[in-house]
This record gives C-alpha cells, structure tokens and sequence, in this order.
C-alpha cells in the first residue's frame, strides 16, 4: 500500500522547498542588507525566511478549502512560473517591480524569443515541472473537511508572532520594504502585474485629453524624430567614451546636447514622456495626446516607423513596422539584411535599424513645399541579445558575447557587443542624414535621444527597468544628439533642457507652432528663453 500523508505536512514540505528553491534573490539581498554576525541579523535572517514559507502554506490553506485538486493544481503552477522568474532574476539581476512587469507585456514575440534559451527549460524542468508533478500526485490521506481551515490561521499567527517577538526586525522589513516587496515570489509578479493593470494599462487606455490648438499654421520643413532603445550615454563618444562609438554621426555634422536622466526605465515609460508636452511630468494629470497625433491634427503630414514596441497610442497618416518599410524600401541602405552575413548561425528574422530608412527621399522632397513629422523607433542596442541588433559585417569591436546569459559573458566581450549596436545606431543616423542632404532647399532637423539606458553588468545587474527611484546612472543617462540642414535658420542650441522635456516643444518651435496652443519655450532647445 502507498504511503500517504497528510494535508499540513504535504503543504508545509512544499512551501519549503519553495522557499528554499526560488527564494535566493531575496534572502541574497537580505544578506547583503545586514550584519549576519549579530543576534539582530540573525533574527532578520530568520524571520524573512519564515515569513515567506507561511505566507505560502497561508495561500495553499486557503484553496485547500475550496478544493485539494485547485490546490495541487495552482501550487504546481506558481512553482514552475516562480523557478522561471527565479531563472532570469539570478541571470540579469532584474526585479519583478512594475516598471518590469510593463517592459514583460510589452514585449514582442521577437524579444521573447531572443530570450529563449535550452538553459530556461533544463532549470524549469529540474527544479519547477518535476515537484510539481510530484505535488499533483502525491497521495493526501483523508481527513475531516474542518481540518483546512487551521492551516491558515496558524501561518498568519506564525508570522504575526515573529514580528511581535522582535520589533527591530518588523522595523527593518518595514523599511526595507520596497527592496523586498519585488524580491519576492510570486507575490512580487502577482501584485506588480495587478498594479500595472489598474494604473498603467488602464491609463493607456484612457481617452486622451485633446490639446488646445494653435493660432499659427505650421511651416514647411521634415522634422525627424528618432527614439533609440537602450542607448546608454556612457558609451558614446560624444561624451567622452574611450572608444570612437560616434564617427558617423560626427562626419554627417550631428552635434550633442549634454545627456540627460531618462524619465523611465523600461520603454513605454520612457517613449510616453519623450512624446508628452509635459515631457517627465507625463503622468501627473490625465493622458494627454502625444506629439505626432498633436501635429497631424495641426495640418503637419505624420507618419511612424517603428521596428520596436512600447510607443502610446498615436493617431497618424501612416504607422509602418518593419515588414511594411521592406515594401517602400528601393534598395540601398534599407535593404541591408542580417541575413547576409550571417556569423555562426547567429541570424535574426527581424530587420535591422537601417529599414527605418525607407521612403525617406520622397519624404524629404515632399517636406520641401509642406510640413512632415517622421517620428523613427529605434530597435536599438536591447538585450540580452545585443549581437542579433546589427549586420555582423559592421562589427568594429570583438571578441563579442553571444551568450543570452549575459553573466555567463566575459565583460570585455559584452562591452563589444554593446558597443557594436551604438556604432549601428550612428551609422543609421549619418545615413538619413545623407538621404536629407540630397534634396536642395530642404528645411530639415533631426533629433535623437533614447528611453533609458541599460546596465552591463555593473554591480551584478544586467538590462534594464530598475525601479526608477533606485536605478543605476547607466540605466538612466542618455544622449541628445541634434542634426539641421543648411536651409534651416535656427538660433543656436540651448544646453540646460533635459532630452525628454526638450522633444515636444523643439519640434512644435520648428515648424513655428508657436503663437497659443501649448507650446513652451523653455523647453525648446532652439528657443531664446532664459
């Protein structure tokens, strides 16, 4: 006969095996947080640890009381999610806070993919499928129905018990927080992935608030604004970088504007706030339409290429993705194709920057008699898979990591890559300047910045979508790059505007959408305002 057993002991050898399994980044952090050496740190260490496995066994209490099958069930399930969120906290460093659980449902399937990897299945195997599994079929003796309702009660009673016997550690967990609340599983990704619903889905959804109109007409002339993703000022020449990342962009006659704090770590953040007249201000208030679908009300012709996701939602005269922009391109530079050099198997299905070229002659001869907008989302340099972000043949740096563990990456090599996308990023940038030099009397301004910066490993941490309060520089600092055509007569930059309060208002100012409306000039880099 099988041995079986009972309900409270299948529960509680679960909920530690949980704890133990995928509780690391956490109990890591406390660690990091105390000192282990005194009776204090111990008791923190202690209490943490014990809080989390009765807040489990609470949780599996409760929906043994509506039914044993549901619990088995949603414990096997929360195991194998819970080992794979493990999986890439410990890989890149990341936490589950709610800037993450945005940039997660943000994400496309290529991204997905680029994440994909024989290491996620292996540990998701071993340590989620198999206990689940056993969770499923492990055999419960019966038991008095009145029997599931102790469990609970006595876990909360635990916990309530602990942090009354030393009031330090309640103390210390209050004011750690923040720090702890996205170190936890599952209650860091549950509780995000709730909260993102209710503030910033149901924002993005929210009708946006119709900006008053201007008095003036706007003027002919192409304004180009480019959105690069993950673009890190520390690795750009421009300022200072040990290695010459920006020689396109200096040949082509671009000129930088100090770097600036993104507004955001993680992209739909970060491009909502670059297309706000509110520009870091983005959120105080109700939404507002974004800039491209402010000018296309104003009469100025706006058109979107994007090869990225995470913009808001934006009313134009054309949205074009990558495979719409192969269907305009005419050859030359946004034909290129990773495809054709492909470098030990390491090719990508997606396109690379340079299609956000296509169709840009005929727009910038048709700027020259009416007003454009072209607003360019920049693939960029966004990992983990930097090396899938550039044809190889542009490769200026090497050795490259071509890990998606970026840990299992020596730093030097990771560097390389990361370096290489910049380069790429430059290269397209000098190339739509050479298609705008081609079109005699053309009025033309190009701006580039980025949605945040990213981290390569410095202190441990990898990507980006920190919590903004407490992000690294690298994941914050990103560049400002300008670019004007001849025929345009601007007045000399300004260099105290911040990127993502600069964007709006500068392109408004360019196409002398000036007199009334919402237009600031304070925040218009060609402006004279004090």
């Amino acid at each position: 006969m099988r041995r079986q057993y009972s309900l409270i002991t299948v529960i509680l050898l679960f909920s530690a095996y949980h704890m133990m399994a995928v509780q690391g980044p956490l109990m890591d952090h406390v660690l990091r947080s105390i000192n282990s050496q005194t009776v204090d740190g111990i008791v923190v260490i202690f209490t943490v640890a014990l809080i989390q496995l009765c807040l489990f066994a609470a949780l599996l209490g409760v929906l043994s009381i509506i039914s044993i099958w549901l619990m088995r069930v949603v414990a096997g399930v929360l195991m194998i999610v819970d080992v794979v969120a493990f999986y890439f906290m410990n890989a890149f460093g990341i936490l589950l806070n709610q800037e993450m659980i945005a940039n997660i449902l943000n994400t496309d399937t290529g991204e997905v993919g680029g994440l994909i990897d024989w290491r996620i299945f292996a540990w998701g195997f071993g340590l989620g499928v198999v206990p689940a599994l056993l969770m499923l079929f492990v055999p419960i003796k019966a038991h008095r129905y009145w029997t599931r309702f102790i469990l609970a009660p006595v876990a909360v009673a635990c916990i309530a018990g602990a942090l009354m016997a030393w009031p330090k550690t309640n103390h210390w967990i209050q004011k750690n927080e923040l720090d702890l609340g996205s170190r936890i599983l599952p209650w860091s990704y549950i509780v995000n992935t709730v909260r993102y619903f209710d503030q910033d889905h149901a924002r993005y959804l929210r009708d946006q608030v119709i900006l008053p109109d201007p008095i003036s007409t706007p003027q002919a002339g192409l304004v180009i604004l480019a959105i690069g993703e993950s673009a890190r000022a520390q690795n750009f020449a421009w300022y200072g970088y040990d290695r010459d990342t920006n020689p396109f962009t200096r040949s082509a006659g671009f000129r930088a504007l100090p770097p600036s704090d993104a507004c955001a770590t993680a992209t739909i953040g970060g491009t909502a706030c670059i297309l706000s007249r509110r520009g870091r201000d983005e959120r105080k208030g109700e939404p507002e339409e974004p800039l491209p679908s402010y000018l296309k009300r104003q009469g100025v012709a706006t058109y979107v290429y994007s090869n990225n996701t995470g913009l808001p939602r934006i009313k134009s005269d054309g949205f074009y993705v990558g495979s719409q922009l192969s269907e305009i391109c005419e050859g030359g530079f946004c034909a290129e194709r990773y495809e054709d050099t492909c470098d030990g198997g390491m090719c990508s299905s997606a396109y690379p920057d340079s299609i956000l070229t296509s169709g840009l002659p005929d727009l910038a001869k048709r700027a020259v008699t009416e007003p454009v907008f072209l607003l360019l989302h920049f693939a960029g340099s966004h990992g983990p898979n930097y090396f899938e972000k550039y044809p190889h043949r542009y490769a200026a740096f090497e050795p490259i990591c071509t890990d998606k563990m970026l840990p299992n990456c020596a730093l030097e090599d990771l560097r390389n890559v990361y370096d290489n996308t910049i380069l790429y990023s430059d290269r397209v940038l000098a190339e739509i300047v050479k298609d705008l030099e081609r079109v005699s009397g053309l009025n033309a301004l190009v701006l580039y910045t980025s949605d945040h910066g990213e981290s390569l490993g410095e202190d441990g941490i990898y990507t980006h979508a920190a919590p903004i309060e407490a992000a690294p520089e690298y994941q914050l600092k990103v560049p400002f790059l300008f670019w004007q055509s001849a025929a345009r007569d601007a007045a000399p930059a300004r260099s105290d505007v911040a990127a993502q309060d600069a964007m709006f208002h500068t392109v408004l100012g360019a196409f002398g959408l000036t007199e009334g409306g919402v237009y600031q000039p304070d925040g218009d880099v060609f402006s004279s305002a004090d």
